[in-house]
């Protein structure tokens, strides 16, 4: 009975979680509490590589098989923070987003945003940079002054939200062409490779471009933003948009004018998020009614049973079987953006119930902490290495931030606090959700394709490898100066050695020149056993520089990969190469030993002699044994001590040349991994 009793306990604490979307308590708990779980795996490393790419996002893949964050989706991550900072007025996640939104800052003519002189070009999508200037809109709506990483001042690094979001907007704009009536482009690559690439105008980035400019008029009052609106959706409406239905269609081929027939929840999502909130800013009907219309649409098209879902991703969202998509992300902020501005009782209450029954679907993955990410194969793709799916929390915040405005939260007014601070670290990874199956796909081209080309920009890209080039060299100097160094010192204290021994002979020959066979007693012969004692053991030993530098190069040559699937982490190998050299270094501590006893009992015999009396010889003359070392006659008592102080010098250098000569070797190691992992995925892409 008790063990029953137990089970059950164990069944209630990992059972999934459910939630009322109207009870703003309930909600704003769920918030806080999966917030952690939102943060955890990002600045965490799997199999040795880190899950961000030191530029301000998830890092995109591994290899051509296995891709984890898109970088339009990281956008969207940091945009789910600012709501929740928004919605909340908790800043205590800020600085960490801050953070890593200052390393994603670029300059393109003048402005600051999430462009550079190559990437406005050839390497970023007009809807990619649309997540991110959404994300910082988030921001600027409750901070309208805020700055990026106010906490971190640095010269052109710390824009205003608001100018971000702004110069995302126009930069868009930049690509608006006039062939078809219209319409801004989906790639800013005029010579992309698919001719699709270069010639699609998508309604993702029109959408995202509406969206934008209905919350630029709320933030600014600038009625220029009302006719970008206007301009944008009215093409829409008659280039994408079904006059009857309001199916949206994905794109137009700008060299025909040739609608697509797919269609994708997102688009509408986010035209019901944007013409929901231009009612808002204008208070002007047309606005409502359209929105009205896009959600008896989104009710129709994507809802079964009340659960929303994108009929696209039944049959695998192109080449892609993994999920959740990111689809409905846009949704769940139309639902709740239509929510809190309909005067109509029956909308507001078919929008509760769709996310009820939605919310039913989206949680089961959560555990008593709101921690909801499961653990899938480490084959599936658009997870981490080892199969953990970040997506499912993703999901997750986006409902809870947009279940927030239906129980009556709305943007608070936060004053920013710019004291000097470091970022926020997030917490330690908490135990995963419930097990299941997965799906996740690229962004779609027309043809179901993923996007081509590199998202991240080539500077940054070529950054990181000069500088794992540049790590590898300095490496590679202190591993060639502690050898040097050591070698030096070796020299010279054999070189002592043998003048000590020479001196020692001619003291002895000069006070007994014809025989051996003197009546005083003393460890006579004991110096030369010593050392043929310590150079015995040395002998044995062998180098252990040799043996770690075969270690050390047969665990480069492994493939990455292999040796974390197989034999674990790196660092697990590099663990074993220590210990083995902390064995070789034990071995030779032997030797010294040795030596310092030689040291003690030669001193030991220089005194009896100095203080011995010759009986043989006039009575009580005293007789003082003089060593020569580097032709300089000493007394040997003294010489004994200088000799002493000489070899702890030399110890002590030796152990520290040799921690520098290891150290080098991992630097140069971990230089080397950089180097290659750059080369292979960014400069030489497949």
């Amino acid at each position: 009975m008790q063990s029953l009793l137990v089970l059950a306990l164990a069944l209630v604490a990992d059972a999934a979680q459910t939630l009322d979307v109207t009870n703003q308590p309930a909600v704003l708990a769920a918030m806080k509490a999966a917030m952690p779980g939102l943060a955890v795996y990002y600045n965490q490393s799997v199999g040795g590589v880190d899950n961000f790419n030191q530029m301000g996002a998830w890092i995109e893949q591994y290899d051509d098989t296995h891709h984890v964050v898109q970088w339009h989706e990281s956008g969207m991550y940091w945009g789910f923070f600012y709501e929740y900072v928004a919605l909340t007025g908790d800043i205590s996640w800020l600085n960490f987003v801050d953070s890593n939104i200052q390393l994603a800052l670029s300059n393109y003519n003048g402005k600051t945003a999430f462009l550079d002189q190559s990437s406005a070009i050839s390497g970023r999508w007009n809807d990619d940079i649309g997540w991110w200037g959404l994300a910082l809109m988030t921001a600027a709506e409750a901070m309208p002054s805020g700055k990026v990483a106010a906490f971190n001042v640095q010269d052109g690094a710390n824009p205003t939200y608001l100018s971000v979001a702004d110069a995302t907007h126009a930069q868009m704009y930049e690509n608006w062409d006039a062939n078809c009536g219209g319409g801004i482009f989906w790639s800013r690559n005029r010579n992309a490779a698919k001719p699709t690439d270069a010639n699609y105008k998508s309604a993702i980035t029109n959408a995202q471009h509406v969206d934008l400019s209905a919350r630029l008029l709320a933030s600014t009052g600038d009625k220029k933003h009302q006719q970008l609106f206007d301009q944008v959706y009215d093409w829409m409406k008659t280039a994408l948009i079904n006059p009857s239905t309001y199916e949206v269609s994905d794109g137009v081929d700008n060299r025909d004018c040739s609608k697509s027939p797919l269609q994708f929840s997102y688009h509408s999502g986010e035209l019901l998020a944007a013409t929901a909130l231009m009612f808002k800013a204008t208070n002007q009907p047309k606005y409502l009614e359209e929105a009205h219309k896009h959600f008896a649409h989104i009710f129709q098209m994507f809802t079964k049973d009340n659960v929303l879902y994108d009929p696209q991703c039944e049959v695998g969202c192109g080449k892609s079987s993994f999920g959740p998509t990111g689809y409905n992300w846009a949704v769940y902020k139309g639902l709740a953006n239509l929510y809190a501005v309909t005067d109509q009782g029956p909308v507001k209450t078919q929008i509760i119930a769709i996310m009820q029954a939605t919310g039913t679907q989206v949680l089961q993955t959560c555990d008593s902490k709101w921690m909801c990410i499961r653990k899938l194969d480490d084959k599936t793709d658009f997870t981490l290495w080892d199969g953990t799916n970040v997506r499912d929390q993703f999901e997750v915040m986006s409902f809870l931030n947009a279940a927030a405005i239906i129980s009556g939260m709305s943007i608070k007014s936060i004053v920013q606090d710019t004291t000097p601070a470091a970022p926020q670290v997030p917490v330690s990874p908490q135990s995963g959700g419930n097990g299941g199956s997965s799906n996740t796909p690229k962004a779609q081209s027309p043809n179901g394709d993923t996007k081509s080309g590199n998202s991240n920009s080539s500077g940054s890209n070529n950054t990181m490898l000069y500088a794992g080039i540049g790590g590898g060299a300095v490496a590679l100097l202190i591993i060639l100066g502690a050898i040097a160094f050591c070698y030096v010192r070796a020299k010279k204290r054999n070189v002592a050695r043998q003048q000590m021994q020479q001196g020692q002979m001619m003291s002895e020959k000069s006070n007994y020149p014809e025989d051996r066979s003197y009546s005083r007693t003393g460890p006579q012969n004991y110096p030369s056993q010593g050392r043929d004692q310590y150079a015995g053991s040395r002998g044995s030993n062998g180098s252990p520089r040799d043996q770690y530098a075969g270690g050390a190069a047969a665990g480069r040559g492994q493939d990455v990969r292999d040796n974390i699937r197989s034999n674990g982490s790196p660092k697990n190998q590099r663990g074993y190469e220590s210990r083995e050299r902390d064995g070789n270094r034990q071995q030779q501590q032997q030797p010294q030993e040795y030596n310092r006893e030689g040291r003690s009992n030669r001193q030991e015999y220089i005194e009896k002699q100095g203080a011995g009396v010759d009986k043989n010889n006039h009575g009580s003359q005293e007789t003082v044994v003089v060593v020569v070392v580097a032709d300089k006659a000493v007394e040997s008592t003294s010489d004994a001590h200088e000799t002493k102080s000489q070899f702890a010098a030399l110890k002590f250098q030796s152990h520290s040349f040799s921690f520098l000569f290891f150290f080098g070797l991992f630097s140069l190691s971990r230089s080397l991994r950089v180097v290659r992992f750059v080369f292979k995925k960014v400069v030489v892409p497949n």
